[in-house]
């Protein structure tokens, strides 16, 4: 947790405020994003653009499901959970 080359994003945080993970992102990284740039990327990201934009993707085995913010208790035991 405390090392400064690990930066740690959940998915619930993304899903509630997605620019903001971005520029989150890109400052961990060191790029320098416009805003417009902020933008594309976030409206690019969504699960919806990402679903309907699958045949781009790199990798031919991605599954997309829901993308709702706890769903992954409706798919594992207790258990498992």
């Amino acid at each position: 947790m405390d090392d400064p080359n690990v930066m740690i994003v959940t998915y619930e945080e993304l899903k509630q405020d997605l620019s903001d993970g971005v520029r989150q992102i890109s400052t961990f990284f060191g790029f320098s994003l416009t805003e417009a740039q902020v933008q594309q990327i976030a409206e690019g990201s969504t699960f919806s653009a990402m679903k309907e934009n699958n045949t781009n993707m790199v990798t031919g085995n991605i599954v997309f499901r829901k993308g709702e913010v706890g769903d992954w208790k409706n798919h594992f035991t207790p258990e498992q959970s």
